[in-house]
Parts: structure tokens; C-alpha cells; sequence
């Protein structure tokens, strides 16, 4: 998810600028958001993370038992709040939100969703989560999901 995360940030940072970018393919876009959410400890690291940013010290390092690699209070933050920098894939966004972060998707793109991405909550209804992206996507594009794969894009066998 992280790399779809940087494919989206660098087509609106390009967005103003001629790019050399033709089409672009995110491959298991979820929300970093929603999966960790599902741990109850991170609303108390959420606030942690608020006021470090706030105070001006996004920079500072979330204590090592927060994530599995080290993290900034700020990039912590981006993935875990609301509408925060990195939230594009999760399901509660509003519509007019989608649109504002799609907007700068103008390029032709695949978007490959796993079925059984085991880093998507129980409760996403993908069919619902890819019909709002489609919808949102002002340029050619093409969303499919992938029976029974996982994360990765490998399929799983029950």
C-alpha cells in the first residue's frame, strides 16, 4: 500500500509540471488506516502523534513498539488520522474527498484490489470501496479485483 501511496503523491506533485509518467498500475491499494485501526493501542499513539505535529515536533521518532520500522510522529500520523496525507483507500472517505485526491490521477491507470488482501478489515465492502474509486478517477482507468489473491497478488488456495 505504501507504494501506491507514492505512485498517488507523485502524479499530484507532477500535477502542475509536464510529466514523463504515461500510465501508472497500483497493485493492493488498502488503507493503512483501517487495517490499523483494528489494534486498539493506536488511538492512544494517534494523540501522541497529534501533539508532537502540532508542536511543531512531526520529526520526532514514534517509540519502537508503535510500528515495525521506525517512523516519524508525523508520517505516523499522515497514515493513521482521518483524511490524514497518506488516507487514500479507505472506505469511509467521502465522496467529495475522493475527488479531491484522485483529481490529480490523469493518466490511464490499473488499479489491481486482492480479495482476500488479508490487510483489508472484514467490515470494507470491496465491491462498494472500488465502485467510489472508479467514480472519483477523472482520467481512463480500468479497477479489477483479483479472486482470491492476497496482498501480494499471489493466490491463496483454501
Amino acid at each position: 500500500s505504501t507504494g501506491t501511496q507514492d505512485i498517488l503523491r507523485f502524479m499530484q506533485d507532477q500535477y502542475r509540471h509536464p510529466s514523463p509518467v504515461e500510465r501508472i498500475v497500483l497493485q493492493g491499494p488498502v488503507s493503512d488506516r483501517e487495517y490499523m485501526m483494528l489494534d486498539s493501542g493506536v488511538k492512544r499513539w494517534l494523540e501522541h502523534a497529534q501533539t508532537l505535529v502540532d508542536t511543531n515536533q512531526g520529526d520526532q521518532l514514534m517509540p519502537c513498539t508503535v510500528f515495525d520500522a521506525p517512523i516519524t510522529a508525523y508520517r505516523y500520523h499522515s497514515l493513521v488520522s482521518v483524511c490524514g496525507d497518506d488516507d487514500y483507500f479507505s472506505s469511509d472517505l467521502s465522496d467529495k474527498f475522493q475527488h479531491e485526491r484522485y483529481k490529480y490521477v490523469v493518466v490511464p491507470s490499473l488499479w489491481l484490489f486482492s480479495e482476500s488482501d488479508e490487510y483489508v478489515p472484514k467490515h470494507v465492502d470491496l465491491a462498494l470501496l472500488t465502485s467510489r474509486i472508479s467514480a472519483a478517477l477523472p482520467a481512463k482507468h480500468h479497477i479489477e479485483v483479483l479472486v482470491k489473491d492476497n496482498h501480494q497478488a499471489q493466490a491463496q488456495t483454501t
